[in-house]
C-alpha cells in the first residue's frame, strides 16, 4: 500500500474545523410536546431560536447546532413523527430517515406530553426502534414533559414536588400518569431501567423547571464522559473543561488510528490534534489561528517524534496496527493536550524544545495512567 496522496492530505487538513467534540441528540415526539424547550433547558440556551452570541443558529435540514466552550450540541428533530402516511423527506421514507439520522447520534430523547394517553404512535416507534439491530444500539430515554399542566393546574410548586412519595393532588395526578405509562409493554423496560424522566421545561427561559438536572445526568450516563460534560460546562472550572476536551480528542485520535493504511496516521491525527489546540485556546481565551496551532503541533512533533515514528512503522505489520496504533495515538494526543494546556495557562506560546521535553516528562505518569484506562475500555 502506498501513503496518502495530495488529495487525501488536503481533505484531512480541510476537515480541521469539523473535528470537534459534538454531542449529537436525536429528538422524537409529536408536535407540541415541548421538544425545543427540553433541549433549551438541557444546554442552558435558546438553541431553537438564537445562539448564545445572538446570531442565528446553524441549520441543516431539521438540525440545530449550539456551540459552547466545551463543544457542540447537535440536535435533530425526527421529521414526520406521528404524521399519517409516514411522509418522505428528500425521497427517503420515515423509517429509513430515522435510521440514517441515528447513524451518528449519541442518544435519542422520546418526548411525551404528560396527560396524553393516545400513545399508539410512540408504542410503534419504540417497538420498531428496539427491533432494529442498528437503532437499538443508540441509547434512548423517555421524557414526560409538561407535568405542570396536570390537574389541579394552579397547584404547581416544582421546588417542593415529591413524586417518590406523592401526597398532594398534583403529585398524585402526575404519579398516576407515570404508572399508566409503565404498564404499557413498550414502555415497561424503560420504567424498569429508570429511563423515564418526568419534567417541566417551561415555555420561557424564566419559568421554573423540574427534572432537568435529573435528565441531564441521565444523558451523561449514556454518552462518553467528555461529551456528557458538555451539558455541565457551566459548572466546570477551566482545568476540568480542558481535561475533558483533551480526553475527548485523544479518544478520537485513538479511533482514527485503527484504519489500516500505512503512513496516513499523521495526516488523520494531526487535524484532530490541531482542533484540540484550537478548542483549548477557546477555553483559556488564547486567540490562536489554525496556522499557529499547526506550528505548536510541529514543535510538539519534534519532542514526541519517537512515538510518531513507531506508530507509522507498526502500520506496515499486519495486525500490529489495530492492536498498538490506537493506544499510541491516544497517548500522543493526550500528552500534546496536557502540554498545550500548561503553555496556555502560563502564557508561554513560544516554548523551546527543552520546555516541551520537560513538560512531556512532567506528565509522563498521568499519560500512562490515562492510556491504561483507555486500553482497558478497548479490551
Amino acid at each position: 500500500m502506498s501513503g496518502p496522496n495530495e488529495r487525501d492530505v488536503t481533505s484531512f487538513w480541510n476537515d480541521v474545523e469539523g473535528k470537534s467534540l459534538k454531542l449529537k441528540i436525536l429528538m422524537a415526539g409529536k408536535t407540541g410536546v415541548g421538544k425545543t424547550s427540553i433541549v433549551n433547558r438541557l444546554v442552558g440556551a435558546e438553541v431553537g431560536l438564537v445562539a448564545p452570541d445572538g446570531k442565528p443558529c446553524t441549520k441543516s435540514n431539521e438540525e440545530v447546532i449550539w456551540t459552547s466552550d466545551m463543544g457542540n450540541v447537535s440536535v435533530t428533530d425526527v421529521p414526520g413523527f406521528g404524521e399519517a402516511g409516514a411522509p418522505t423527506l428528500d425521497g427517503v421514507d420515515y423509517q429509513d430517515n430515522i435510521r440514517a439520522l441515528a447513524k451518528n447520534a449519541h442518544i435519542t430523547l422520546l418526548v411525551l406530553k404528560c396527560d396524553d394517553k393516545a400513545l399508539e404512535i410512540e408504542e410503534t416507534f419504540l417497538k420498531t426502534w428496539n427491533a432494529d439491530d442498528h437503532l437499538k444500539k443508540v441509547p434512548l430515554l423517555v421524557v414526560v414533559n409538561q407535568i405542570e399542566k396536570m390537574k389541579p393546574l394552579r397547584d404547581w410548586n416544582p421546588e417542593s414536588l415529591n413524586l417518590r412519595s406523592p401526597t398532594t393532588p398534583k403529585e398524585l395526578s402526575i404519579h398516576s400518569y407515570l404508572r399508566y405509562i409503565a404498564e404499557i409493554p413498550a414502555f415497561a423496560e424503560y420504567d424498569y431501567s429508570k429511563k423515564i424522566f418526568p419534567a417541566s421545561a417551561g415555555e420561557a427561559p424564566d419559568e421554573p423547571t423540574y427534572g432537568i438536572d435529573a435528565l441531564r445526568t441521565g444523558v451523561t450516563k449514556c454518552v462518553p464522559d467528555a461529551l456528557g460534560l458538555i451539558l455541565f460546562r457551566n459548572r466546570l472550572a477551566k482545568e476540568e473543561k480542558a481535561k475533558a476536551v483533551i480526553s475527548g480528542y485523544a479518544v478520537s485520535a485513538g479511533a482514527a488510528a485503527i484504519q489500516p493504511i500505512p503512513l496516513v496516521d499523521s495526516f488523520i491525527i494531526a487535524p484532530i490534534q490541531i482542533a484540540m489546540i484550537l478548542h483549548l485556546g477557546k477555553i483559556y481565551g488564547v486567540a490562536i489561528t489554525k496556522s499557529a496551532a499547526g506550528g505548536i503541533l510541529s514543535s510538539l512533533g519534534l519532542s514526541l517524534a519517537g512515538n510518531m515514528l513507531f506508530l507509522n512503522l507498526v502500520s506496515f505489520v499486519p495486525g500490529f496496527k489495530q492492536v498498538l496504533g490506537p493506544a499510541i495515538a491516544y497517548g500522543l494526543t493526550y500528552t500534546s493536550g496536557l502540554i498545550v494546556k500548561e503553555l496556555f495557562e502560563t502564557g508561554n506560546l513560544t516554548p523551546s524544545k527543552a520546555d516541551l521535553e520537560a513538560l512531556a516528562n512532567k506528565y509522563k505518569d498521568e499519560v500512562r495512567a490515562a492510556k491504561e484506562q483507555f486500553e482497558a475500555t478497548r479490551a
